[in-house]
């Protein structure tokens, strides 16, 4: 078994922590969890979450009418009865800053701008005016997005470089919007 070693060094000041990075991301769970999240004030709470990002079609879960697919993740049927608004509800009700994961393994790049465009855009636009026809007339002004859950490993439904990223054409639609990506672990990687 390998020993591991944490060294600190209080001589040198990096500088402060950011809040977000003590975050976490909702999968599954619901409305049931809010008085205990409103608690624990997470700054961020990132959705759709894991995995399950890899396969996720934001439009699966908006609208009246929702239909169940099969999330490739897990090969589970996913109901979609919890999706962007309801999201931007809970983050509402919780206190939390809504953080939304690009689909980067199924999905394509008209996917993840019509879903900012739904969630961002005050214009006479086909997906600002489809968010108003399912009662959100104001946008959701959603400032952070990630591009894709690991989408640099194997065991993801499909694998991308950093350098094939959207990040260009997603601030030319909304330049406000942070962008953030996953990062590989491992301390020598």
């Amino acid at each position: 078994m390998e020993r591991a070693i944490i060294s600190i060094t209080t001589q040198h000041s990096i500088g402060p922590v950011d809040r977000k990075i003590y975050s976490g991301f909702v999968e599954h769970m619901g409305r049931y969890v809010i008085e205990a999240i409103k608690e624990v004030k997470p700054p961020l709470v990132r959705y759709p979450g894991g995995n399950y990002t890899a396969n996720f079609n934001w439009m699966d879960g908006v609208g009246p009418t929702r239909n169940p697919r099969v999330e490739l993740a897990w090969l589970k049927t996913e109901p979609n009865t919890f999706g962007t608004n309801e999201f931007i509800e809970w983050c509402r009700a919780t206190d939390v800053e809504p953080f939304f994961c690009l689909n980067m393994g199924t999905g394509d790049l008209r996917e993840a701008l019509a879903w900012i465009e739904y969630c961002n855009n005050d214009t006479n636009s086909l997906y600002a005016n489809l968010r108003r026809s399912h009662g959100y007339e104001k946008p959701h002004n959603v400032k952070y997005w990630c591009l894709g859950n690991e989408v640099y490993g194997d065991w993801q439904v499909a694998q991308d470089s950093k350098e094939n990223y959207a990040a260009k054409a997603i601030r030319l639609l909304d330049p406000t919007v942070k962008l953030v990506l996953c990062g590989k672990h491992g301390y020598n990687d």
